[in-house]
C-alpha cells in the first residue's frame, strides 16, 4: 500500500469515527446552559461559587436598585492592582429584572449569569454561568449615570475597581 493511500484511509477512518459519535446536544440548547455545565476542579472556585449561590437566595427580598436594570453599563475604566486593564475596552453588562445578566463586548454577547443587589450594604454579586469562573462581589457607589464598582475581599476581587457609565441602547461594534 502506498504512503498516500494509507494516509487517505487513515484520514477517512478518523473522520468517520468523529462523525459517528452520537450527538447528545439539543438544537435549542442555550449557550449559557452549555457554559453552566463547565465545572471547576479548583476547590477555591467551587467554594466561592457555593457562597455566591447562597447570596443569590432570597434575592427578591434584598431590594432592587431600579437604576441597575435601566439600559447597559459600559466598562469605561478597569483598574486592577496599581494600573488600568485594557482587556475590558468595549465591554458592557446588562442587568435584567429577572436577576440574570448579559455580558458583551463590541456589540456581541460573550456570556451571562445571575446577579443580586443587596440594598442594605450596596453590594452587587455576579455569578457567571461558566462554572469555572470565580464569582465577584462589588461595593457600588452611584453618581448620576456613573457607577463605581469596588471589589470586595469575599471573592478575591478587592484589588479591582470598575467605572461603569450607563447607555440606553446596546453598545455597537467598534
Amino acid at each position: 500500500m502506498s504512503k498516500y493511500t494509507f494516509l487517505f484511509f487513515a484520514t477517512f477512518l478518523i473522520s468517520i469515527s468523529f462523525g459517528c459519535k452520537s450527538d447528545s446536544s439539543n438544537s435549542s440548547y442555550d449557550s449559557n446552559e452549555i457554559a453552566n455545565e463547565i465545572k471547576s476542579s479548583d476547590p477555591d472556585i467551587v467554594d466561592a461559587r457555593s457562597r455566591a449561590e447562597e447570596k443569590l437566595i432570597g434575592k427578591d427580598q434584598q431590594g432592587l436598585f431600579p437604576d441597575l436594570i435601566d439600559g447597559y453599563w459600559n466598562y469605561d475604566v478597569v483598574v486592577k492592582g496599581t494600573g488600568p486593564v485594557d482587556d475590558f475596552k468595549g465591554q458592557w453588562i446588562q442587568l435584567n429584572s429577572d436577576y440574570t445578566f448579559e455580558l458583551g463586548k463590541n456589540g456581541v454577547s460573550i456570556g451571562g449569569g445571575k446577579w443580586n443587589y443587596n440594598s442594605e450594604d450596596n453590594r452587587l454579586v455576579l455569578l457567571d454561568n461558566n462554572g469555572s469562573e470565580m464569582p465577584t462581589e462589588w461595593k457600588l457607589m452611584k453618581n448620576g449615570a456613573t457607577i463605581i464598582c469596588v471589589g470586595t475581599p469575599d471573592f478575591q476581587n478587592n484589588d479591582t475597581q470598575i467605572k461603569w457609565t450607563n447607555t440606553k441602547e446596546k453598545p455597537a461594534s467598534n
